[in-house]
């Protein structure tokens, strides 16, 4: 018996939607996009987006770092490495609007947020910061 190619499209496509169904198959966006450039149309038109289409995150969350040391001076982002050694911390660390390093934190990671001004999952950002600020050697 011969298929044809729109024939054996089907199946597949009716094999796997059954194995999704039964959840044999898990789909997780997220682990394949969530470091990648994203489209922020909140920001308006292409020119407006807050890093360049397809920029590395790692790239994205350096030129972030740059950005804190040159606005809050380099005291506050090496205060910023010494209290932030993983995700959480850096989260913790961004909601306190009392201290400085709170506030820089915050600003920073909204530039690179999806849901506020950036083009990045929240998360794979505040992942890349903290092995970036772990890499200062504080």
């Amino acid at each position: 018996m011969r298929l044809t190619k729109d024939q054996l499209k089907r199946i597949i496509h009716e094999e796997y939607s059954s194995l999704k169904r039964q959840e044999t198959i898990r789909e997780n966006r997220m682990l394949r996009e969530n470091k990648s450039w994203q489209f922020n149309r909140k920001m308006g038109g292409p020119d407006k987006q807050g890093f360049k289409e397809n920029m590395p995150i790692r790239l994205a969350v350096n030129f972030t770092l740059g950005w804190l040391d040159s606005d809050f001076g380099q005291d506050i982002l090496l205060n910023i490495a010494e209290i932030c050694k993983t995700r959480e911390d850096i989260i913790r660390l961004s909601k306190d609007k009392t201290t400085v390093e709170g506030l820089a934190l915050s600003q920073a990671l909204e530039t690179g947020d999806i849901n506020k001004s950036g083009n990045y999952d929240y998360y794979a950002f505040v992942d890349e910061m903290v092995k970036q600020l772990s890499r200062m050697g504080v």
